[in-house]
């Protein structure tokens, strides 16, 4: 068991981090995971129990600053797991199904082998492989489309806010030839810090049960809400600078079962609105 108390999140300030209410937290500014010694200072002045490394650049970021994107998913990625590993501590990371692709049909488990289409997904997936080397004392955990953010409302998060704060009279556009995991950050976090917790090995997939399209997760929210909106079906638009994308990044596991994205979605919808 892992004393959930000591673990270091280092990226503290990132999206998923500020969500988490365990652990000790230290941001960027606090901690550079390019910075070797700063690295180790953190891990003699906290001696933490088991470490979550949440220092990232994101998908659009990535894109536009490989070197970045490589300097910090990779290079940063490598300098902590040599120090959990001289300290003989786990080594926990969040990766993401962006490092897979497939048509739509397809979903990915434990067991896929990832084949990465844009910068993100590749530094994430050079990720995984380097830290599978050093150290046997790590965890991998693939997620979703993250939504219910309360602090850093991005991404599918805010394309759900959007749903629910616009007029009935507005038009929803919404893509239909890609899909993914949608899956609550509070559903998300649990299994997290269940498996933490319970000192898990190896790779696990953390998502609610159930693809979707954004097309599909629109229609499920107006009809949730009793609403009258319409609703418009597109296709991704590639713009160029924009990052490739799969048409599937729909994730399954193969030792954890949750609730479907479709009940999480109505007890969202449920929360927002008795919180008017």
């Amino acid at each position: 068991m892992i004393d959930i108390s000591k673990l270091l999140i280092i990226g503290g300030d990132s999206a998923i981090a500020q969500e988490i209410n365990f652990g000790i937290k230290i941001s960027r500014k606090e901690l550079d995971v390019t910075n070797i010694n700063q690295i180790e200072q953190a891990f003699s002045k906290y001696n933490p129990s088991a470490v979550l490394c949440l220092a990232s650049i994101d998908l659009g970021t990535s894109e536009k600053n490989p070197s970045l994107a490589f300097q910090i998913n990779v290079v940063g990625l490598y300098n902590v797991a040599i120090q959990t590993k001289k300290r003989s501590i786990p080594l926990i990371i969040i990766s993401s199904g962006a490092i897979f692709n497939g048509p739509i049909t397809k979903i990915f488990s434990e067991k896929d082998i990832p084949q990465p289409l844009n910068i993100y997904g590749q530094t994430k997936y050079l990720a995984e492989l380097i830290l599978s080397q050093i150290t046997a004392n790590h965890l991998i955990i693939r997620t979703g489309w993250i939504f219910g953010l309360t602090h850093k409302k991005n991404g599918f998060t805010r394309f759900i806010d959007n749903l629910l704060n616009s007029k009935d009279t507005t038009k929803i556009s919404a893509t239909q030839d890609t899909v993914g995991s949608p899956t609550h950050i509070l559903d998300f976090i649990k299994y997290l810090k269940d498996a933490i917790i319970n000192n898990r090995k190896g790779i696990i997939h953390i998502v609610n049960s159930g693809i979707a399209s954004a097309n599909d997760v629109a229609k499920e929210t107006i009809n949730i809400l009793k609403s009258k909106r319409p609703i418009e079906s597109t296709i991704s638009q590639l713009v160029p600078g924009q990052p490739l994308r799969s048409k599937s990044e729909a994730l399954i596991s193969n030792s954890i079962k949750m609730r479907s994205w479709q009940d999480v979605l109505k007890d969202h919808i449920k929360s927002k609105e008795s919180h008017k």
